[in-house]
């Protein structure tokens, strides 16, 4: 008796796996991932509560995915790179450094609705032991870095100081900027009010953009003496 029912329990199962098309059913399990990891964090995060979430069998996560560390690489991957891709054409479009930073007062605020960050900090934390979801975060800031890099481009344009900044190094510095400031937002810090935080950004925009009425051998000497450092006496 207990062969026939195990028998009808996988039938039943077949059956489940096959009721939506695959993509979809893909679909349904990697946004039952993202829902679990944000409202559980990465500790609760396992096939039976994502199943429970998702209102499937657990046995679903494994027939498509093979295993749950491989369902987080895929879901925060594709979550990523839709988020990216929706940020690219405002990246393209950016005319100077107050708009790079109207775009961060967006993101940031599209994020925090969308719950986005609680995802990338609790993935964070599952990659100090797993080396497969260290390579995933990786790969993820790189997206980041990469469009803040193409806005930083398109916002300095012929700017005095757009040859002279090391623009991969300042896209990476400000990701990490808008990463830190999520974190510190997420733990209560008070100074670290986002709302606050831009409109600092946005005088500092203004400021550089200011600099453009200026004759350029003044800017570029200004750098100079910033690289070169002090007088020696």
């Amino acid at each position: 008796m207990r062969e026939s029912g195990v028998i009808e329990d996988t039938m039943a199962e077949e059956a489940r796996l096959t009721a939506y098309p695959s993509d979809e059913t893909r679909q349904r399990i990697m946004a039952a991932a993202l829902e679990t990891l944000r409202e559980e964090g990465i500790a609760g995060t396992s096939a039976r509560s994502i199943a429970r979430n998702g209102d499937f069998s657990q046995a679903a996560i494994f027939y498509h995915f093979g295993s749950v560390e491989q369902l987080l690489v895929e879901a925060c991957t594709n979550a990523s790179n839709a988020q990216v891709d929706s940020y690219r054409p405002r990246a393209h479009a950016a005319n100077d450094l107050s708009a790079l930073v109207e775009i961060g007062r967006t993101l940031h605020s599209d994020e925090r609705q969308a719950g986005s960050m609680t995802v990338l900090t609790q993935l964070m934390a599952g990659a100090a032991g797993s080396d497969e979801l260290s390579r995933t975060v990786t790969e993820n800031f790189e997206r980041w870095i990469a469009l803040v890099e193409v806005a930083l481009n398109n916002a300095l344009g012929d700017h005095p100081l757009g040859e002279l900044l090391p623009r991969r190094q300042v896209a990476v510095g400000i990701s990490a900027m808008f990463l830190g400031m999520e974190l510190m937002d997420q733990g209560g810090l008070a100074d670290a009010e986002p709302d606050t935080i831009f409109d600092a950004l946005e005088v500092i925009a203004e400021l550089i953009e200011s600099l453009r009425s200026m004759p350029e051998f003044i800017v570029r000497r200004a750098a100079t003496r910033r690289t070169e450092g002090p007088p020696r006496i």
